[in-house]
């Protein structure tokens, strides 16, 4: 998963900078997307 963290964090897509992180798989699993 670091991988891909690593590939796309502060990339630009549609004009927009990409922030990726680890994001909790229980929260996730309970749809709670919340930041």
């Amino acid at each position: 998963m670091n991988k891909a963290i690593q590939a796309l964090n502060n990339r630009w897509f549609g004009g927009r900078k990409v922030v990726a992180e680890v994001y909790d798989q229980e929260r996730f699993d309970n749809s709670d997307l919340s930041a």
